[in-house]
Order: structure tokens, then sequence, then C-alpha cells
């Protein structure tokens, strides 16, 4: 059997990628190993891992690649594992160190450099977008989330919010990663965005029904309020980086603004994300910022104002 950089080249294969290798030129593929008419998935995902774990030189974007297509051909276990597997040996499994850097959580509590010193920027993007799809596919596989539009809505029960957790956790790692990641900041943003809005539709949905709410409402506002301020530091970077893929993002962080503005630490995350972005940045939402011009919080009504005037003096038109 013929090998490229240790790797069975024989039939029906996938080629990954545009990287090439040597003098020939020759694609980079990756090939899944033989699999026997009888053999069950058990032993296909098996023999999968084991002949990839042997694979040592397999580049790191080709081994996310290779994870996609078994996700997007049902193997959803298999998937998983071998998406695991790579971020693992990778220093995938990430805890904080002392200076503020990442670095692998080593078995063992074995002592290594920071990752981003040990990683080159390409290997750091493709292991953010490792984190990202996993914590996608753990989500959708225990609590049916689809991975399109992440919904949380309605899930209150422990293991729900357990699955959430995890969920964030793995979008946390992918914006230390690679933080310029339009796609890692949005997720971020929106699986926070939906917690708050889960939180108060339920709200809602107790007053309606005229039963007590099921935790008290100073409990309710700390819930929401954890989640509050991260979504909106996450939408101000994703907006920042989406270019032409702002304008959702800008309208849900308005609506956590003008839905939870009043409260200090809110008010300062927005204060500072406004005094970061360009002016140009909410030509486009005009109308809803307008629109809350005579705010009753008087911490939001002043910060409207004061958007207003810089936007007017860089665009008298736009107004």
């Amino acid at each position: 059997m013929s090998e490229v950089g240790g790797i069975p080249a024989s039939v029906s294969g996938l080629v990954f990628g545009s990287q090439e290798l040597g003098a020939g030129g020759s694609a980079l593929r990756i090939l899944p190993p033989p699999v026997t008419a009888g053999d069950d998935e058990a032993s296909q995902s098996s023999s999968q891992l084991k002949w990839l774990e042997r694979v040592s030189s397999v580049p790191l974007h080709v081994q996310y690649a290779y994870a996609c297509h078994l996700w997007d051909g049902e193997e959803r276990g298999a998937a998983l594992s071998v998406m695991r597997s790579m971020l693992d040996r990778s220093g995938g499994v990430m805890v904080k160190a002392a200076g503020g850097g990442l670095h692998p959580n080593m078995a063992g509590g074995e002592s290594s450099p920071p990752l981003e010193e040990s990683r080159s920027s390409g290997e750091l993007a493709i292991l953010a977008k490792g984190w990202l799809r996993y914590g996608e596919w753990e989500l959708q596989g225990e609590v049916g989330v689809g991975t399109e539009r992440t919904s949380v809505l309605a899930l209150s029960s422990p293991a729900d919010r357990s699955a959430i957790s995890l969920a964030l956790e793995r979008c946390g790692y992918a914006t230390e990663l690679d933080p310029t990641s339009y796609k890692a900041w949005h997720k971020l943003g929106m699986l926070h965005f939906e917690i708050v809005q889960s939180d108060k539709e339920e709200g809602e949905d107790d007053l309606s029904v005229s039963r007590p709410r099921s935790r008290s409402s100073a409990g309710a506002v700390s819930i929401a309020l954890t989640h509050v301020v991260p979504a909106v530091d996450a939408f101000f970077r994703s907006i920042s980086l989406g270019k032409q893929r702002q304008l959702q993002d800008k309208l849900r962080l308005l609506t956590l603004w003008f839905q939870h503005g009043g409260d200090l630490r809110v008010d300062h995350a927005v204060t500072q994300g406004l005094n970061m972005a360009p002016v140009d940045t909410w030509l486009d939402v005009m109308p809803q910022i307008i629109a809350r011009i005579h705010s009753p919080k008087p911490t939001v009504r002043s910060a409207v104002l004061a958007l207003l005037g810089r936007i007017a003096q860089a665009h008298p038109q736009g107004l």
C-alpha cells in the first residue's frame, strides 16, 4: 500500500484542504481505514480512532476536516472522539496560567510553555475552530439544539443548563485561541443572549398564568446579568469582525442594551464598546437608536443622546 506523509493512499479517498506536499505537488490526502462488510459501527469507530492516533504527522487542518466528514456522514460518536482526540493531543484542554496565558492541561501535571508560544497562528485558528465545532456537536447531541441557530429557549432542566455551560466553555476556549474569529465571538454572544431571553420569557410565562416565579426576582436578575455583560462584550467583538454579517448582532446588542441598561455593569460594558466602535457602525440601525431618545432609564437616554451627537458630527445626513 502506498503512502503520502505516512497516510495510506488507497481506494476511495477524501481530499482535504489545499496544502501541497513535496516537490511533486501532490495534494494531501487522508483516507479512512479499510472497512470490512461485517464490521459494526463500534468496531469501525475503534478502527478509525486507532488508525488516526498512529498517524502523528497528520496536520491539524486534516484531522479537523476528517472529524467534520465523519459528522456529516452521521458517524456522530466517531466525529466527537476524533475531534476531542485532536484537541487533547494538541494541547486543547486548556487551563488559565498564572500569567494570563493558556496552557495545555496535560495529564500528570506536565509542565509546558503557553500554547501561543508553541503553536503557529494558523494552528491556533484550527484549534479554535475545533473547540467551536466540538461545542456545537456536544450541544446538539445533549439537548437536540441545531447548529444553524443555537436556540436554548425553554431549556431549564439541570442537565440542559449543564450542557449550555459546557458549550459556553468551549466557545470561550475558541475566542481565547483565536481572538479574530467572528464565528467564535458570534456563537458566544448568541449563547449568552438566548439564555437571557430564555430567563425573560420564563418570567413572562409565569406571570401570564398567575403562578409564582420559580426563583426570586433578585435571583433572576442576577442570572440575567451574569450573561448580559458577556453577551454585550461578545457582540461588540463580533460586530467589529463581521463586516457584512453585522446587522443581526447589532440588533441583538441593542436589545440587550435597551432591556438591561441601567445596571452599572451593563452600562459600563456598553459605554466601553461604543467608545471603541467607529460611529459608522450604527448608521444602519439609526431608527432603533433614535426610538430610544426618550428611554425612561436615565443612563440609557444619556448614552443614546451622546451616541447620536457623535453620529451627527460625522454624518449629519444620517439623522
